[in-house]
């Protein structure tokens, strides 16, 4: 009785703390719920703050205007979309950190900021391309953009300016910590109170705010990109794997472009603590539990080993005696006599059985070991046949492919020859008239390179047109095709692009020629002809454009890019 009354207070003990846990974990998720709503209300209310001081700030305080605009304009407009060092020009003109120049009709930015070399405001310019091809608007509609610099990563705004009767949009950008300086009262403070979490229950270990960009996230408070990745976020606050939490909040219209993203790491040592404790329990109990189990077990097994045991002694004595005078034996000595005759009488049959089969079997066995035999010999046949067949078959694909592969790729190169040009440019043809695509051409001719041949040979020749198709399709996309024309002429294939994009690509492969070095030891320039595919061009038609242009080239001194509307014009 003593027994069935421990088991139920077990019981009774495991429920109770299996309640407790339920009870905390909902008292834990209703005190983070509660924080992390405070947080979002306190922070879309600083937002608006941020909103308000950005809409009605002076820009002279930032010494950004247009008469400084047109001041500086007039030396650097004719090396804009080429040289980064001009923009960097303007934006130490009007002492701001970072100028760029967003053209509408290609989607495509060229920024830099002062102090930057040649590569960093490239990685720029492609950052920004990434992030503002994917947005609509005006300049009208636009005036600041919330962002990181990706140079220093310090957090910034954005302001854009559309200078009049002008195709693009200049952004110049500055800290938002100077900017908040013009303001009444401790900039420090004003800044640091920005985001600060709210007075809660619950204590923070960590807030971070991070800035959402198309390349990562970067952190307000230590001015650099993360290597954290939160969650997918959405409009409400989501937790990742390390029970961070994550608050994005999506910017006003002043602030385009950009989600602000809270993540905060809740002290939560308090409900560690009793959750620990409630373990602990429920290991007590856990161990009573097992104790007690143990206990009815052996107490168990040991009445089943006697009562085992009495019946052995009595299934003993009716073997060796043939009347018993215990009723109760009887049965068992009847069932264990009838037992032993059944098992010797099967025992004879079986003798009978398999002398009787003994000669078939013999003679069954030696006809299973000639027929094993030949079908062994059988399967060996086949696979030896079977791996002749393989090897023959990859020998002929391999020769197959190796008699396409030289059929269309120039053998000093590894470019594509005219064979293969041919029939990728009537593909790209067939799908340009189809889906109304666009695509380009370019024709490329190393300058003056009957020199090379000449001061230096043939051979060397030959090193300088495979360094030049090596430099070329590092810089090209891997859907451009490069060709080898013929001699020191090349054709770019370059789909889904318009002729102003097509002539963009065309100047940079140009500059890096020119800066680049070839076995020869000296420097090397190539002309280029482009032209774009229109729905009524024939092969021909296309090939004549292109050419004319190349020449155009040639003619207008070598060194440069002519694309066929402007020769035709």
């Amino acid at each position: 009785m003593w027994v069935s009354w421990l088991l139920a207070l077990i019981i009774l003990l495991l429920v109770v703390t299996g309640l407790s846990f339920g009870v905390l974990h909902y008292v834990e998720k209703q005190q983070i719920a509660q924080a992390l709503q405070s947080l979002q209300t306190q922070s879309r209310m600083q937002l608006l703050r941020l909103n308000q001081i950005l809409e009605h700030h002076d820009p002279q305080q930032v010494h950004f205007s247009a008469a400084d605009i047109d001041a500086v304009w007039p030396r650097v407009n004719g090396d804009l979309a080429t040289t980064p060092a001009a923009l960097q020009q303007l934006a130490r003109a009007l002492q701001v950190d970072h100028v760029s120049i967003y053209y509408p009709q290609s989607a495509l930015m060229i920024g830099a900021a002062v102090g930057e070399n040649a590569d960093e405001s490239w990685q720029k310019s492609a950052l920004l391309t990434e992030q503002l091809r994917q947005k609509s608007g005006s300049s009208a509609v636009i005036k600041n953009h919330l962002a990181i610099s990706a140079s220093s990563g310090k957090l910034t705004a954005y302001h854009f300016y559309s200078p009049s009767k002008q195709a693009f949009w200049l952004i110049a950008s500055v800290a938002i910590k100077p900017l908040l300086q013009g303001q009444e009262g401790d900039p420090a403070a004003l800044f640091d109170a920005l985001f600060h979490i709210p007075s809660s229950n619950l204590i923070p270990n960590e807030v971070d705010i991070l800035l959402q960009g198309p390349h990562g996230y970067y952190s307000v408070f230590t001015e650099q990109r993360l290597l954290i990745q939160p969650p997918l976020l959405g409009s409400q606050p989501v937790q990742d794997g390390q029970g961070r939490y994550f608050l994005a909040l999506a910017l006003e219209p002043q602030l385009s472009y950009s989600y602000i993203v809270i993540a905060v790491d809740f002290d939560l040592s308090i409900f560690q603590v009793a959750r620990q404790r409630l373990g602990w329990g429920l290991a007590l109990i856990s161990i009573l539990a097992l104790l007690a189990t143990y206990y009815l077990v052996r107490r168990h097994t040991q009445n089943w080993q006697a009562t085992t045991l009495q019946l052995l002694q009595r299934y003993e004595s009716a073997a060796h005696v043939e009347v018993s005078q215990d009723p109760a034996l009887q049965p068992l000595e009847h069932f264990f006599l009838a037992r032993r005759q059944a098992k010797q009488d099967q025992t004879l049959q079986q003798q009978a059985e398999l002398n009787a089969a003994k000669d078939e079997g013999q003679h069954k066995a030696q006809l299973l070991a000639v027929q094993t035999s030949l079908r062994q010999q059988s399967e060996a046949t086949l696979s030896e046949l079977r791996i002749a067949f393989e090897m023959v078959n990859a020998r002929l694909l391999e020769a197959n492919r190796r008699l396409v592969h030289d059929a269309e790729t120039d053998t000093l190169t590894g470019c594509g020859n005219r064979r293969q040009f041919e029939q990728m440019v009537s593909a790209e043809m067939s799908r340009a008239v189809r889906y109304g695509q666009q695509v380009c051409l370019l024709m490329l001719d190393i300058d003056f390179f009957k020199r090379v041949n000449d001061e230096f040979g043939h051979p060397m020749g030959d090193l300088v047109l495979v360094r030049l198709a090596e430099l070329i399709k590092s810089q090209i996309r891997p859907s451009d095709t490069l060709f080898r024309w013929g001699g020191e002429e090349f054709a770019l294939l370059v789909p889904s692009v318009t002729q102003e994009q097509a002539g963009l690509l065309a100047e940079k492969l140009r500059q890096y020629i020119a800066s680049a070095h070839f076995p020869h030891r000296h420097t090397l320039t190539i002309s280029i002809g482009l032209a774009a595919f229109r729905v009524s061009d024939s092969f021909d038609e296309w090939m004549q454009r292109v050419d004319a242009a190349l020449y155009q080239a040639k003619s207008n001194g070598r060194n440069r890019v002519e694309s066929a509307a402007e020769n035709k014009e």
